[in-house]
């Protein structure tokens, strides 16, 4: 059984040189959830990210986040350069949590990398390109 309503998009637009990229899109993500956004190139995957980071705004609709609900973005191609672990990196100030410029405390960081099953500890160099990503 899902979790309680993390995040629900409700009927979102988008258009880009009156084209529409996103037209209707509805999606709920519920606790304890994965989602993936799978798609060709340009079919608007990092902008539907990026609105629910709330750096980029849909023509309509609207994205609801329940209560204490964090989002984080982590950049597509991400430079690790100067990180010893994966830990190190993700509570770095650059890699924080929508709506603060501070860093992520650690406990969240090391809950958010096991919940992809990465290792804290791991040093970047050892990971594949895709890991990466």
């Amino acid at each position: 059984m899902a979790g309680p309503a993390l995040a629900h998009v409700k009927q979102l637009r988008l258009t880009f040189g009156g084209a529409p990229l996103f037209d209707g899109a509805e999606f709920v993500l519920h606790k304890g959830e994965r989602a993936a956004f799978v798609g060709a190139n340009g079919a608007g995957k990092s902008t539907l990210m990026r609105m629910m980071a709330r750096l980029a705004e849909p023509d309509a609709g609207e994205i609801v986040f329940a209560s204490g609900a964090k989002v984080a973005m982590a950049p597509q191609d991400a430079s690790f350069e100067g990180f010893a672990t994966l830990l190190d990196y993700a509570c770095a100030p650059s890699v924080a949590l929508r709506g603060s410029a501070a860093p992520t405390p650690p406990h969240m960081a090391e809950a958010a990398l096991a919940s992809f099953g990465l290792d804290p500890e791991r040093a970047p160099i050892a990971m594949s390109g895709g890991q990466m990503r």
